[in-house]
């Protein structure tokens, strides 16, 4: 009974990395927060994950990531192909290593084009810095050694706090060097850091966005989004970023919430964002 008109919200879920595979699975939480409300989900099968066994995993690691998000923007143009949904009432969402994978859809001009909203849960974003933070280190094996030069030329380029401020903002790399994860920094700008490139994205918006993240997250700092949030807001301003939300929970390590009442308030807050963001 799904109208093929394109009007239907539609959620992709995905995560691509580490060999973990994504499944349907019974959620009470999708059902009344989002399909009990008409929206529609799907569930990404990208390569990075773990579905069709080691080769699927080993098709999108290091130099090769850029697999799993060529493949999410192929999932989002057959959705839109086939008038399952529309740009406009298409989302994404992922978390951790899925949420690098959401930043880098997001900051691809493709994929920028192809949503109308996203949600980035305790994401990965400064691929400059990531292994020198909390658990980092432990995931040079999928993503790269930044501190390796030949490493860090293709960790740049799914870097998206790099690839904001600097392939499509055109602000200057080199002041990136003294830049740290340090909250001191968020919201700071100054007159080097508007310094700009010769490269500028001069088409690029961003989709409505929420980014998601924990205090306490013992695995991925949440500099990372603080970081990203802060250059949407304060660089790329509301001409490129018109919608960008932010939630931030003091407790609840990793998963972003300690407690059933904290996980129902984080999904609320994130369905009632992707429901105002979609217009259903």
């Amino acid at each position: 009974d799904v109208p093929m008109d394109g009007s239907n919200p539609t959620l992709i879920d995905a995560y691509g990395g580490f060999e973990h595979s994504m499944i349907p699975h019974y959620s009470g939480g999708v059902g009344a927060g989002w399909l009990e409300r008409g929206g529609i989900k799907v569930i990404a099968n990208i390569r990075g994950g773990g579905e069709y066994g080691p080769s699927w995993h080993k098709a999108a690691l290091r130099e090769k990531r850029h697999k799993c998000f060529e493949d999410v923007d192929a999932i989002a143009q057959a959705l839109i192909r086939s008038e399952v949904t529309s740009y406009e009432k298409l989302a994404l969402i992922g978390g951790s290593n899925g949420g690098l994978l959401v930043g880098n859809v997001i900051t691809r001009s493709t994929g920028a084009k192809l949503f109308g909203a996203a949600v980035c849960q305790v994401p990965l974003l400064d691929m400059k810095r990531y292994s020198h933070l909390l658990a980092g280190a432990s995931w040079m094996a999928e993503y790269g050694n930044p501190d390796i030069p030949e490493d860090w030329k293709f960790l740049r380029s799914f870097s998206p706090y790099h690839v904001l401020r600097h392939d499509i903002l055109g602000i200057s790399e080199e002041i990136e060097e003294n830049k740290t994860l340090s909250s001191s920094n968020i919201g700071k700008t100054n007159e080097d850091d508007m310094k700009e490139n010769e490269k500028k994205d001069e088409t690029w918006k961003c989709p409505k966005i929420l980014f998601t993240t924990s205090t306490m997250d013992d695995r991925v700092h949440p500099g990372h989004a603080r970081k990203m949030v802060s250059s949407l807001q304060n660089e790329a301003g509301l001409a490129k970023a018109p919608v960008v939300c932010y939630w931030e929970n003091v407790e609840g390590g990793h998963g972003g919430a300690a407690d059933n009442s904290q996980i129902a308030e984080m999904w609320t807050i994130t369905y009632e964002f992707l429901v105002k963001a979609l217009d259903f």
